[in-house]
């Protein structure tokens, strides 16, 4: 695993202890815009973390995947977790995953901006 990968996981992993810990959301804002940050320059690193994350070979909070995708807009991401829907639909968990997916990656004005402080600032301002 290359030192980009370990500092991905590392980071979700944070995130996902932190989640299991706080009734706070958004305090996992600063873990995931880390990963965007390390990713936003590196797609082909980033989608391997990110295909990793969509088929639960590492433990991440619910709310990465969509943060993620409504900041990157990397259509492979929804096609990714669109791969995992149709193979193990009917599944109404994951019919709630893809749909949080795809608001954040269509929506013109994101449904869940407001609730965190970075896209409340890009997008309701």
């Amino acid at each position: 695993m290359n030192g980009i990968q370990k500092q991905l996981r590392e980071i979700a992993k944070e995130a996902y202890l932190k989640d299991l810990d706080t009734d706070d959301e958004t305090e996992l804002e600063p873990n995931f815009l880390r990963i965007i940050e390390l990713v936003k320059d590196e797609k082909e690193e980033g989608m391997r973390f990110f295909c990793d994350v969509i088929w639960g070979r590492i433990d991440h909070p619910y709310s990465l995947l969509p943060f993620c995708t409504r900041d990157l807009r990397w259509k492979e991401i929804k096609e990714e977790a669109m791969k995992r829907y149709e193979e193990k639909k009917p599944n109404p968990r994951l019919m709630k995953w893809m749909s949080d997916i795809s608001h954040a990656f269509d929506d013109k004005v994101w449904e869940d901006a407001d609730f965190w402080p970075h896209f409340r600032r890009k997008e309701l301002a």
